[in-house]
């Protein structure tokens, strides 16, 4: 039996089947087998092939059908962008949600705190305070969605399923700070 990592995709079936122009272009670029194609982002695929996002993504999402066909009880989830997840997250929401810094005065000139989903930088001299403003920050959010528990969604339910990330670009992050 053929692993679905190998399988080469000449042979998608005729539903799903690559245009010939296609296929020739992948082939080009030694992009011959499923494991091949997986291996590069949507992106890569987009410089590589020189064509656009939507081409791309149609042709990585037929390909994800082959290998898990969908079943009456499985839902197949492709990979999104950080950026689609914002506008489907922005688009259901009123308004914009900012990150409250506990300082009145700075969330005021900031229009209401840190806006959330976007990356934020912290700039400013040595020794000035970013790094413990920027921990503070991540206490602060973690806490908050921690108290964004309902009954309906316990708190054990939202440490599982979101989190805070830390990037300390310079490699001193201390534990103990």
């Amino acid at each position: 039996m053929t692993s679905t990592s190998t399988r080469t995709l000449h042979r998608l079936p005729p539903s799903l089947a690559l245009t010939p122009s296609q296929l020739s272009r992948l082939s080009a670029l030694s992009i011959q087998t499923t494991k091949d194609l997986f291996s590069r982002t949507e992106l890569e695929l987009v410089e590589l092939c020189d064509w656009d996002p939507a081409a791309v993504h149609n042709v990585v999402r037929r390909v994800a059908r082959w290998i898990a066909p969908a079943a009456a009880n499985v839902r197949i989830v492709l990979p999104l962008a950080v950026c689609d997840m914002y506008h489907a997250a922005d688009a259901n929401a009123a308004k914009p949600a900012f990150l409250k810094t506990g300082l009145d005065a700075l969330d005021e000139l900031l229009g209401g705190g840190l806006p959330c989903s976007t990356v934020t930088e912290i700039v400013g001299p040595s020794g000035c305070g970013k790094t413990q403003f920027c921990l503070t920050l991540t206490v602060l959010a973690a806490s908050t969605m921690l108290l964004q528990a309902t009954d309906a969604v316990s708190a054990e339910d939202v440490q599982e399923t979101s989190g805070v990330i830390y990037i300390d670009t310079e490699g001193v992050f201390s534990s103990q700070r």
